[in-house]
């Protein structure tokens, strides 16, 4: 399913007071990200940039890295639009959404061999899988779309 990706900056950050900002404000902040190769390839899509040029001050494949650091210090991060919504329902989290203008989305995918049949429990769990994404990303946009009114 293809997903809205929002910049998010602790409560503290001079951004925090803002509901949307533009790529090129983020141009020479300090980044953390995810270390997975999803996460990497979408930083340098976005900023049209090599990693190695990214200020990028921390990565980790622990998830709780990056968000501890947007959390606590003054550095930009990136979550999907379904965590931004759970931050934008609960704002005392410490982290503060903010939507990009324009917006940028991922796609997220799951796969299965085409030569290999799913036993019944992996079908299911294929299916349930499928299910919820398409019903999460319904709620997440119609959420969004209130949110902002756009």
């Amino acid at each position: 399913y293809v997903e809205e990706v929002f910049a998010v900056v602790g409560v503290k950050h001079p951004l925090a007071k803002r509901e949307c900002v533009e790529l090129d404000e983020l141009r020479g902040c300090p980044l953390v990200c995810n270390s997975c190769d999803a996460d990497i390839s979408f930083m340098e899509t976005i900023f049209q940039t090599d990693y190695q040029n990214l200020d990028i001050i921390a990565s980790s494949n622990e998830s709780h890295i990056p968000r501890e650091l947007t959390t606590g210090g003054y550095c930009v991060g990136f979550i999907p639009a379904r965590v931004a919504m759970r931050h934008l329902k609960n704002p005392g989290t410490g982290q503060h959404p903010l939507r990009l203008v324009p917006a940028y989305r991922r796609t997220n995918c799951i796969s299965t061999k085409c030569a290999r049949a799913l036993s019944p429990s992996a079908e299911a769990f294929y299916r349930f899988i499928l299910d919820f994404c398409a019903r999460e990303s319904v709620e997440v946009d119609q959420y969004i779309h209130d949110y902002y009114g756009y």
